[in-house]
């Protein structure tokens, strides 16, 4: 069937849906194993050791670096920028968000200081303080035009005031610096997905996941790209076990939204069938779903 035009509905609920991957460190965005034993008895624990393991998201060793060179040189200010990056990259906004800000104020470097504003205007973004974000990457880009990162957390930023168009200029500007950057492909995807271009938004998805096969916020957005194009039975193929309800719910609230009700209805069915006692958004949508046909109004649940 031909793709119809998007109701207005579309629009103000597809970021229920939608995953952003977040920007964090320097590194994949995978969830690395924990450091070794021998790992962290490794010898060359020194700043490019560290900056070398925050790359590739091992937070143990990075530590150990960074505070093997702060203990050597309290003030050594890229160590103090390393162990920022480490708090961030674990998912310790607050603590990340204050050792920047100490950076900022004392940095003796322009770049040290626009680095450090990128990561405090990433750690604002993860605690949703986004004007206060916005301004932190703002300074960063103005002051350094070459960080990839703040680029890309502007992106997310623009998408969440629905300002699409910078948006897309922002994660084209991340990919330019920093090519097949999967995280910033589907952010990008989400971008184009959310403005209507859902066959542009399944051609970054799908790059992401050739780059990153494990990035799973990729692969639920390729389904629901593919979804919102009526392609229904590509959305869900290939998920079994417990992933499978979730996806069988988030392709029906496409759906839904799409105007397919029949089509809905079954893949909600299944969701709730798949896992009866715990999927209550699936139930919630079918009540909403019903709601429609009696003229009753429920709130939809994603």
């Amino acid at each position: 069937m031909s793709e119809p035009s998007r109701p207005a509905s579309w629009r103000k609920l597809a970021p229920l849906c939608l995953v952003l991957a977040m920007t964090a460190c320097a590194g994949t965005g995978q969830s690395p194993p924990a450091a070794t034993a021998a790992s962290a008895a490794a010898p060359s624990l020194t700043l490019d050791s560290g900056r070398a393991a925050l790359a590739a998201g091992d937070y143990a060793r990075a530590e150990l670096a960074f505070g093997e060179a702060l203990r050597r040189d309290p003030g050594q200010a890229e160590a103090q920028l390393g162990m920022a990056e480490v708090a961030l990259g674990r998912g310790q906004p607050s603590q990340a968000e204050q050792a920047f800000a100490r950076l900022v104020a004392t940095a003796q470097t322009p770049s040290l200081r626009a680095r450090a504003l990128e990561g405090r205007g990433l750690a604002l973004l993860q605690l949703q303080r986004l004007p206060e974000a916005r301004e932190a990457l703002l300074a960063a880009t103005a002051a350094e035009p070459n960080l990839s990162r703040a680029w890309d957390g502007l992106g997310q930023i623009h998408d969440m005031a629905q300002d699409f168009d910078a948006a897309h200029a922002a994660y084209d500007r991340a990919l330019v610096l920093r090519p097949n950057w999967p995280s910033a492909l589907n952010n990008l995807g989400v971008s184009l997905l959310r403005s209507g271009n859902a066959k542009g938004a399944e051609q970054r998805f799908a790059q992401a996941l050739a780059l990153q096969p494990r990035l799973q916020a990729a692969d639920m957005n390729l389904r629901l790209a593919r979804a919102a194009q009526g392609r229904y039975a590509e959305a869900v193929a290939g998920i079994t076990g417990e992933r499978r309800a979730d996806v069988l719910n988030n392709i029906g609230y496409v759906a839904m939204l799409r105007g397919d009700k029949a089509e809905a209805r079954r893949l909600l069915q299944e969701a709730l069938s798949t896992s009866p006692s715990l999927h209550r958004p699936a139930k919630a949508n079918l009540e909403f779903l019903n709601g429609l046909q009696h003229g009753t109004t429920v709130a939809a649940a994603q």
